[in-house]
C-alpha cells in the first residue's frame, strides 16, 4: 500500500516573495510564518510539486481575503477546502499556541513556522482539548489518521480495515463515523 500523507501548507512560503523581484522584509516573513490564514492542509505529493513558479493553482482563490469561520462539527470537510484561520477550531487551538510562543517579534521566522507547526500536530494527533479532539474526529471521518510507519507518526489514509479497528463505519454524505 501506499501511502498518502498529508502537510501543513503555507500558501505564500515563509520566504518567498509574493512577486518575482520583490524582496519582503523579516517582519513580513514572521508574520507569515504566524498566520493561521496562510495554512492549510495539503497532500505532501502536491505540497512539494506547487512551489515557486509551479504554484498550485487552486491557492490563488485561497489568498483572497478570509471567509467567515466554520465549525468543523457543522462541516467536518472544511478540512480540505478552508485555510486554518476560517476553521474555528484550528483558529483556536493556533492563537493559544501562538500566546504561549516566545520571541515571535526576535526570533527567524523558519523557526516560528516550525514550532507553530509542530505544535498544531502535536495537538491534532494527541488532542487535550475540544477543538483538538473537534480536528481528530473529522480527520478520521474523512478517512485519515495517525498511523507509526519507520518508527515516525504520520498522518495519512487508512484503510477500511484500519478505520474499522477504531470503531468507525462509512455512511454516504457522513464519511466514517462511530
Amino acid at each position: 500500500m501506499q501511502d498518502y500523507s498529508l502537510n501543513i501548507d503555507e500558501l505564500l512560503a515563509v520566504g518567498e516573495p509574493s512577486s518575482p523581484g520583490r524582496t519582503i522584509s523579516v517582519a513580513e516573513r514572521r508574520e507569515r510564518a504566524l498566520d493561521l490564514n496562510n495554512r492549510e492542509f495539503k497532500d505532501a505529493v502536491t505540497n512539494q510539486k506547487t512551489k515557486g513558479p509551479a504554484r498550485d493553482p487552486r491557492d490563488v482563490p485561497r489568498l483572497e481575503a478570509p471567509r467567515k469561520p466554520i465549525s468543523l462539527r457543522d462541516d467536518p470537510n472544511a478540512l480540505w477546502t478552508r485555510r486554518f484561520g476560517e476553521i474555528s477550531e484550528i483558529n483556536t487551538i493556533g492563537e493559544r499556541i501562538k500566546e504561549g510562543m516566545k520571541g515571535k517579534d526576535t526570533r527567524a521566522p523558519g523557526e516560528l513556522k516550525a514550532e507553530l507547526n509542530n505544535k498544531l500536530w502535536d495537538e491534532f494527533k494527541n488532542p487535550k482539548t475540544a477543538e483538538g479532539r473537534a480536528v481528530a474526529d473529522a480527520l478520521e471521518r474523512s478517512g485519515y489518521g495517525f498511523v507509526e510507519v519507520d518508527g515516525v507518526s504520520v498522518l495519512r489514509a487508512l484503510t477500511a480495515n484500519e478505520l474499522g479497528a477504531r470503531g468507525r463505519h462509512f455512511v454516504k454524505g457522513q464519511g466514517w463515523v462511530k
